[in-house]
């Protein structure tokens, strides 16, 4: 097991490609923090992951903003002590003319 008791925190994990890299680290012996800006999906991934026997805790936080950054960093720590992996997955999709993307929308 590659990442055996290491401290993995995967952001936008409450569906798809994350839940699926939470579910692979589980796997591989990772102690697997879910978060995602979605809170429901998040708990519901670390629940699944904890149905397997992995450890995984569900953490709600919007990591578009810096206190959401730190807000993970810091209950982590608490929580676990140490962070070993951060799998950046979380990210948005804007759709249209590269020209007509706004400010905020290159922010976000």
């Amino acid at each position: 097991m590659r990442f055996q008791d290491k401290v993995v925190v995967v952001t936008g994990a409450a569906g798809g490609i994350g839940t699926a890299i939470a579910h692979r680290f589980a796997s591989e012996g990772a102690k697997v923090v879910v978060t995602d800006v979605n809170a429901e999906g998040a708990l519901a991934t670390a629940a699944a992951i904890r149905g397997t026997g992995a450890h995984a805790r569900g953490f709600a936080a919007d990591i578009s903003k810096a206190e959401g950054c730190k807000s993970v960093i810091a209950d982590t720590l608490a929580q676990e002590g140490r962070i070993d992996v951060l799998c950046n997955n979380a990210g948005i999709n804007r759709r249209g003319p590269l020209l007509s993307l706004t400010a905020e929308d290159w922010d976000l």
